[in-house]
């Protein structure tokens, strides 16, 4: 059976997010597999992509680390003759939600400074044109302002860095098995030159015999205190 007009739209607009399509039930941010995070443009190549940091810099409104800018609650401007759409130049190359050890995610308000979460009104950011849009209810108390992460560097066909980036990622969805054993055995091969960042849920797991996991030969162990339940993500992020 051929897919659905429904699927094959799912399926377009989860890639372009960076996320793969696994059902239509899950909103493209509750994807526990993802693709390639897109920050590539088709006219402008972001040369220096590699020197954004695994994890978000702690800046405050305007300030810069490197190739990466910060900007705190941004009132957006509403798109001429529409109710349901937002712009602002200084949106254009922000870095993708999804980016990184999580830490980049947007964070949007209305003008009353409510956050409005992903999934109230079914916002998208197109990080390319700098437009936020609502696809379904619109929030009260309009514009909204936003936080995010822009990338500032240089743009181009070629560079060269020897700093930390991101290489690759791995998906586990918590089962019984992965209770039982209170470890994963990663899928890549994790060799001297490359290391690695634990999430359980989004968040940031530390590396230890005292903390929260330890690595050995391509195994990840939890520590007894870390509790984990069935359909938990565990990520794994491989960088060099």
């Amino acid at each position: 059976m051929a897919l659905n007009t429904d699927q094959k739209a799912s399926k377009l607009f989860k890639k372009l997010q960076g996320v793969a399509e696994t059902t239509l039930v899950k909103q493209f941010f509750e994807e526990a597999y993802q693709g390639r995070v897109s920050i590539f443009h088709d006219q402008q190549i972001w040369n220096q992509s590699e020197l954004i940091p695994i994890s978000a810099p702690i800046l405050s409104d305007g300030q810069t680390d490197g190739v990466v800018q910060y900007f705190e609650d941004l009132i957006l401007n509403s798109v001429p003759g529409l109710s349901n759409a937002f712009y602002h130049d200084s949106l254009k190359d922000s870095i993708p939600f999804n980016y990184g050890d999580g830490s980049y995610n947007y964070f949007l308000k209305d003008s009353n400074n409510n956050q409005i979460p992903f999934g109230m009104g079914d916002w998208v950011v197109d990080t390319e044109a700098g437009v936020l849009t609502f696809y379904s209810s619109i929030p009260a108390n309009m514009p909204p302002k936003i936080s995010f992460y822009k990338y500032v560097g240089t743009k181009g066909v070629s560079s060269g860095s020897s700093t930390p980036y991101i290489k690759r990622k791995d998906r586990f969805v918590v089962d019984n098995t992965i209770i039982a054993n209170h470890y994963i055995d990663l899928h890549y091969n994790i060799n001297v030159n490359m290391h690695e960042i634990v999430l359980l849920n989004g968040v940031v797991l530390e590396e230890g015999s005292s903390f929260d996991y330890t690595y050995s030969n391509n195994r990840v162990t939890f520590n007894p205190s870390i509790e984990l339940t069935v359909n938990d993500v565990i990520v794994v992020k491989y960088y060099s």
